[in-house]
């Protein structure tokens, strides 16, 4: 009779494993970090189209050495657009794993329009 009350608050004591966890992850953050992300790869694409076909392009042959060496270095420091593209992919990826579902569908445009603009080469 001790081993049938033993083995019963044995089982009791027992945490039981839960299997749900990994599937009960928030996409909360990767999908917030995504649709930042490609706004900001957005709004980098931008600055860098505009430094280079319009100011660059067209004022090159009358722009000074200094100021060309400038702007060629922040021409340079602009091409992060490619870096941020590819983290708002990474984090829509990410998105697709968390909870809830639907969060999936609304990081999907927003992920293949950073991919559109992680391959776009100036």
């Amino acid at each position: 009779m001790t081993e049938t009350v033993t083995s019963e608050t044995d089982k009791s004591q027992v945490p039981e494993v839960q299997s749900g966890i990994a599937s009960a992850r928030s996409a909360w953050p990767a999908a917030a970090a995504c649709v930042c992300l490609c706004a900001l790869s957005a709004v980098l694409l931008q600055a860098y189209g505009l430094l280079h076909w319009q100011i660059i392009s067209h004022n090159y042959s009358s722009l000074q050495d200094p100021m060309k060496h400038d702007l060629f270095r922040l021409l340079g420091y602009l091409e992060v657009y490619h870096l941020t593209a590819l983290l708002s992919v990474a984090f829509g990826i990410w998105a697709f794993w968390g909870r809830p579902r639907w969060m999936r569908w609304v990081c999907l445009p927003f992920s293949l329009l950073s991919l559109a603009m992680l391959i776009v080469v100036m």
